[in-house]
Parts: C-alpha cells; sequence; structure tokens
C-alpha cells in the first residue's frame, strides 16, 4: 500500500524557458517597456537630428542602479516569503498525521462507528478543497467539495460570512482616498487581460470559512472518541496538535491573502522604475546615440519584468500560470488519502505473524552472523562447520 505521489516533470532540466511564453510576464510589461521606447526615439531623434544636447551626465546611472536594485530585490525576496508553500506542507503534514492517527487508533465497535470514522476522514478532504475555495474567494458551491461536507447540515449560518478581499480593499481606500499603488502595472495587465484572456476571474460571491467550520466538527469527533474510551488521552493529544496546526497554517493562509505590501513601498518602487527607466534614454544618448532604443527597451522589460514578478507572486492562490497548483495538491491529498482508505484497518494480527513478513523469521536471519553462528555463539542446525571435527 503506496500512497500516491504524482507527477515530477515540473523539474525537467529539458525545457527551453528562452522560447516559452506561459507563465512569462512579457505581456503584462511590453506596454510600459514601449512607452518608455518611444520616450528613447524621441530624445535620440531630438539629439541626433535637431544636435541639441539633452544627454545627462552618466555618474547618474550607478547611483539609480543601486537604489533600483535594492528595491527590487527587497520588493521580489518579500513577495516570494509570501509564496504559501511551506505553509502547505505543513498544511499536509497534519493532515496525513490526523488521517494515520484516525485510521489506526480509531477501532470501530459498530457500524454506526465506522461511519463517523469514514465521515471524519472525508471531512479531512474536504477540508484541503474547502482552503483552496476560501483563499481563492469562491464560495462553497463546487463539485469537488460537495461529497466531502455534505454530512455538516447549514454550514452557512455556523460562521458568519468573510468580506472578500477586493471589497475590503475598496473599502480602505475610499475611507482614505489614496490611489492604489499598483495602478500602474495594473492597468496595463488589465489591458492585457481583456485582449488575450490570459486569467481566469474570480467571482464575486460571499465567502464562508468552512476551513475554520470543518475543525470544529473534527474537534467533536475527536472529543466524542475520548468520551467514549475509544482512544486515549496520548493519542487525544496528538490529533488535538494536528488540528491545531491546521489551524496555524489557515491563519498563516489569510496572512498572505490579506496582507498586501505597504502602499508606500509600492509607490516609491514603481515610481523609482519609471523614473529610471525614462532617465536612461539621457544617459546613454551620448555615448551609443541609435543603440539607446534597443538598449532602454530590453532594461524596461527587465526591470518592469521584475517588478511585475513580484507583483503576481505576492498572491499564489490564483489562476495565474506562476500560482500554486492548488487543484493539483488538493488532488494528491485526495489520492493519497483514499488510498489509504482503501485498505482495511491494519492490526498486528493480520501482518506481522503473515507467513511471508514473519518478523520471528527475519529477526532469526539476522541474528546470525556471516561465519555461520548465532550471535549467542551456537553453530545453525542445518550447517555443520569444517572444523567441528578439530
Amino acid at each position: 500500500m503506496l500512497p500516491f505521489c504524482g507527477k515530477r516533470d515540473q523539474y525537467d532540466k529539458h525545457k527551453l524557458y528562452l522560447f516559452k511564453w506561459d507563465g512569462s510576464i512579457i505581456l503584462n510589461v511590453l506596454p510600459p517597456s514601449l512607452f518608455t521606447t518611444i520616450v528613447a526615439v524621441v530624445v535620440c531623434f531630438i539629439y541626433n537630428h535637431y544636435h541639441i544636447d539633452i544627454s545627462i551626465h552618466v555618474t547618474v546611472t550607478p547611483v539609480l542602479a543601486i537604489v533600483v536594485g535594492l528595491l527590487l530585490t527587497y520588493r521580489t525576496n518579500t513577495a516570494y516569503d509570501r509564496q504559501g508553500k511551506r505553509l502547505w506542507s505543513t498544511m499536509k503534514v497534519a493532515l496525513r498525521g490526523l488521517t494515520r492517527h484516525i485510521w489506526i487508533n480509531v477501532d470501530p465497535k459498530s457500524t454506526k462507528d465506522s461511519l463517523e470514522k469514514e465521515t471524519a476522514i472525508n471531512l479531512l478532504i474536504g477540508f484541503a478543497f474547502s482552503v483552496k475555495h476560501y483563499l481563492r474567494e469562491e464560495g462553497i458551491e463546487y463539485d469537488d467539495l460537495k461529497p466531502f461536507i455534505s454530512n455538516i447540515g447549514n454550514i452557512g449560518t455556523v460562521i458568519p460570512e468573510s468580506e472578500p478581499l477586493e471589497e475590503q480593499e475598496d473599502k480602505v481606500l475610499e475611507k482614505d482616498k489614496k490611489k492604489n499603488p499598483k495602478i500602474e502595472i495594473k492597468t496595463f495587465k488589465w489591458i492585457i487581460n481583456k485582449l488575450f484572456k490570459t486569467k481566469k476571474q474570480r467571482q464575486p460571491i460571499k465567502n464562508y470559512n468552512l476551513p475554520l467550520t470543518i475543525t470544529f466538527y473534527l474537534t467533536s469527533y475527536v472529543d466524542k472518541q475520548f468520551n467514549n474510551k475509544i482512544i486515549d488521552q496520548p493519542t487525544t493529544q496528538v490529533l488535538f496538535n494536528n488540528l491545531n496546526a491546521l489551524i496555524d497554517c489557515l491563519s498563516g493562509f489569510e496572512r498572505i491573502l490579506r496582507t498586501p505590501i505597504p502602499m508606500a513601498y509600492a509607490i516609491h518602487l514603481s515610481q523609482t522604475v519609471w523614473i529610471y527607466c525614462i532617465s536612461l534614454s539621457f544617459q546613454l544618448v551620448s555615448l551609443i546615440h541609435y543603440v539607446t532604443i534597443p538598449a532602454v527597451l530590453i532594461s524596461s522589460i527587465i526591470l518592469f519584468g521584475i517588478e511585475a514578478i513580484g507583483e503576481e507572486i505576492e498572491n499564489p492562490f490564483g489562476y495565474d500560470h506562476n500560482d500554486l497548483d492548488l487543484d493539483g495538491l488538493c488532488e494528491n491529498i485526495k489520492e493519497e488519502i483514499e488510498t489509504i482508505t482503501k485498505h482495511s484497518r491494519p492490526t498486528g494480527e493480520n501482518w506481522v505473524y503473515d507467513h511471508t513478513t514473519s518478523m520471528i523469521e527475519i529477526k532469526e536471519k539476522l541474528s546470525r552472523n556471516s561465519y555461520g553462528s548465532t550471535l549467542d555463539g551456537t553453530l545453525y542446525e542445518d550447517e555443520i562447520s569444517p572444523y567441528s571435527d578439530i
């Protein structure tokens, strides 16, 4: 019985990323890059055709380059720390622990107990799928979720609804009367999405904290098993620790989802990149003349691209190419748990003394050393030492 492990071709070293467009941010940064390139064309034309010296000293370039590099590095590192994969791995460990202890340590005494046990296992699968839809703010009416939570009743009345992130941002911006700091990049991104349909749009829908609701039901199940003396105190404590780990992971996901980068930093970073890319034309025109145009285009794509990457991976729970594959991760958890529960609950009697894996025979074989004797010094009964007659 081996749990499902999933595919591993995402680490294929033979992929030619130079010619790969899926997952690239080129389309998002192309409009601002073209704008700075147009500025470079105008600067080169004025400088070379009208012979008007509008260049600035090249000593400004290293200073701005250092500042822009530090800002972009911090921006990307901060966004990557919010990537969420570590939290998902921790959640998966907790789900595996709960599945293992419930399936092994809970010994059902009746058919009703068996049904309760299977229901609890289904809720573990439902927790993973509910986290996926909760982070995407999609609600709970989904076919991949219903089979695992259909038994817990009217879930909408258990936990108050959580307001979608977009509505929270609108209220904050309206209250503070401030402009969205990411409007420079997001405006172009919105245009590209409308033209090329590169992103699946999320629907504004009422969003309940269903994962937290599921932990309530799982807690009541563990409490019932302990009160009925089906599980002991140490097992109960382990189960509660794993449930607490699930809640910790859920809180970590919410922190990533609902705490974007500070507005002042986003504004300053965007303005700095724009100033640097525009001023680059004035710094290079006196040195490389019309070569300034492709140089500015390439530099703008690189710098705006790094900024866009930090923005895109800041919220890793959507449908972008660079977001976490939550659908695949949930299916992986589902297949692992279903593979385990398809087999009967293992006990010592049904595998330790099996004739193919007899631990007694294995112990006897391991106790023999390489000279044909056991660890206590006696010879094998079925073998004769060549020096036995001496």
